[in-house]
C-alpha cells in the first residue's frame, strides 16, 4: 500500500513554514505503530518521523527490548514540524486526519502505542 502523504500538501497554514512534509514509516509487516504529535525539526529537514533525538531515545528503548526499530510503524499526528515546535492545534490535526486514518485502517496493529508531550 502506497502510504505516501501528498508532497504538496497545502490542507493548513503549516505548508508555509514546513521544508517538507515528514512521510510515514510503514514498512510491510510491521505490527507495532507509534504516533507522535508532530515532527521537530531534524525530521523537517530528514523527512522521515522519529529521527531526531526524541527518535533517537524511542529506537534505543526499542533495541533494549530487543524490538527492532525496522519492524515498528512510525507516524505523527501532524504530518509537518509546527513552529517552535509548539505543537499542532486542531485544525492542523484534523486537516491531517485523513492520512492517520488511512494509516490506523490500512490493517490490524497488534500495538499502537500514542506518544507526545500533551
Amino acid at each position: 500500500m502506497d502510504w505516501s502523504i501528498d508532497p504538496q500538501c497545502q490542507r493548513c497554514g503549516l505548508a508555509v513554514g514546513r521544508i517538507q512534509v515528514v512521510q510515514p514509516e510503514i514498512p510491510e509487516g510491521a505490527q507495532a505503530l507509534f504516533i507522535g504529535r508532530d515532527p521537530g525539526k531534524t525530521e523537517d529537514g530528514g523527512g522521515h518521523p522519529f529521527i531526531g533525538r526524541s527518535g533517537k531515545l524511542l529506537r534505543g528503548m526499542l533495541a533494549a527490548l530487543g524490538i527492532p526499530a525496522e519492524q515498528c510503524a512510525f507516524h505523527n499526528v501532524a504530518a509537518c514540524h509546527t513552529p517552535k515546535d509548539r505543537g499542532p492545534t486542531k485544525d492542523e490535526m484534523k486537516a491531517c486526519r485523513v492520512w492517520l486514518r488511512r494509516v490506523l485502517a490500512a490493517r490490524e496493529w497488534k500495538t499502537v502505542v500514542v506518544l507526545g508531550k500533551d
